[in-house]
């Protein structure tokens, strides 16, 4: 019987034998996926889990390191004016620089350190903060921007005092406030500038100024033709004397501004200037009521001598001014925090202001 041939060739052997079976192998693999999975689940459960303690402990208003970077990685905001949010690492690292400013006043000066509170030294914070948002705003309705080279003049005039150089600026920025030059540079270089830009827009803007003049003309005639002077304050006036009828009170000469006392001390008892009088402050219309002439000691040569005085009432149109603009624009913004953090503008800023 013949044999079936059979192959005398070696046979070739795999370099590693597998000796698991295919049930093995399987489930093998699955343990491995399973294991994966459930330390991607757990890694996804802390970060969560370490995400929503943060944010509340934001939400909290806690000033610590945790929530400081819970705040900056899932960029948390403190509040927003008319939409535009303010972010929390924002506010955090201002308060930062604060403390250590006044860390560095006390050792450094501390007769002229006033004791500030931690949430007095959050308000201020939140005050600058809400200032330069605004400013930037109204800078965009104006289309007022700035330009590198208004940056480049500034740092010329800082560095024309003590300090010559940028590397000392920046040696003295860091131990009073822990900023560098870069930091200094966007958080007060820029916004002083589009702050003094937006201010001179403001206060150069010939249509308002042309208003108030034509205004305070309107309300000059209607007193000449018998309306009450002192009506007329207490609904025009701009400043602190429109309460009581625009009344001044009793003042000398050198007391006043040049432009307004040489007009007012060339009137006489009873009479009403019959032009604006023109100051830095605005447009004035000016009642002197009463005039007397009385000896008084000169305290310097200690003789006695004559002094005119005169009781006079005005009515003040004011120039448009930064300050004023601003106030008025913070009236009508809409401010929301997101934080429990103290709210500056309850008491001092007739706006409405929502807490969530």
């Amino acid at each position: 019987m013949e044999n079936t041939p059979i192959n005398n060739e070696k046979q070739e052997v795999p370099a590693v034998l597998n000796t698991e079976t295919p049930r093995e192998v399987n489930f093998a693999e699955k343990n491995k996926k399973i294991f994966l999975y459930s330390i991607a689940i757990f890694l996804f459960v802390i970060l969560v889990g370490s995400g929503i303690w943060g944010t509340l402990r934001v939400r909290a208003g806690k000033i610590d390191g945790f929530s400081y970077y819970t705040a900056k990685a899932l960029h948390l905001p403190l509040m927003s004016v008319n939409g535009q949010k303010i972010a929390y690492a924002s506010y955090l690292d201002d308060m930062k620089a604060i403390k250590i400013m006044k860390a560095y006043e006390e050792t450094n000066n501390p007769e002229a350190v006033a004791s500030l509170t931690d949430e007095q030294m959050s308000d201020q914070v939140i005050w600058r903060l809400v200032n330069n948002v605004m400013v930037a705003q109204v800078a965009d309705t104006m289309n007022v921007k700035v330009e590198k080279t208004d940056v480049e003049d500034l740092k010329k005039k800082v560095l024309e005092g003590d300090i010559k150089t940028e590397d000392e600026l920046e040696k003295e920025l860091l131990k009073r406030y822990g900023w560098n030059l870069d930091a200094y540079e966007s958080k007060v270089i820029r916004p002083f500038v589009l702050q003094s830009k937006v201010s001179e827009k403001i206060t150069s803007d010939t249509t308002a100024l042309s208003t108030i003049r034509t205004q305070a003309e309107g309300i000059l005639d209607q007193i000449k033709k018998g309306a009450s002077f002192e009506e007329m304050a207490k609904l025009y006036g701009t400043d602190g004397t429109k309460d009581v009828g625009g009344d001044l009170g009793w003042f000398g000469k050198g007391e006043m501004v040049p432009q307004f006392e040489d007009a007012v001390f060339a009137l006489k008892k009873g009479q009403l200037s019959d032009v604006l009088i023109e100051t830095e402050f605005g447009y004035h219309i000016v009642k002197v009521t009463d005039t007397k002439t009385e000896s008084v000691k000169d305290e310097t040569t200690g003789k006695w001598v004559s002094k005119s005085s005169v009781k006079a009432s005005h009515i003040l149109f004011r120039l448009p001014t930064f300050e004023q603009y601003m106030d008025e624009y913070l009236k009508s913004a809409q401010i929301k925090f997101y934080t429990k953090t103290h709210n500056p503008f309850e008491v001092t800023a007739e706006t409405p202001v929502v807490t969530q």
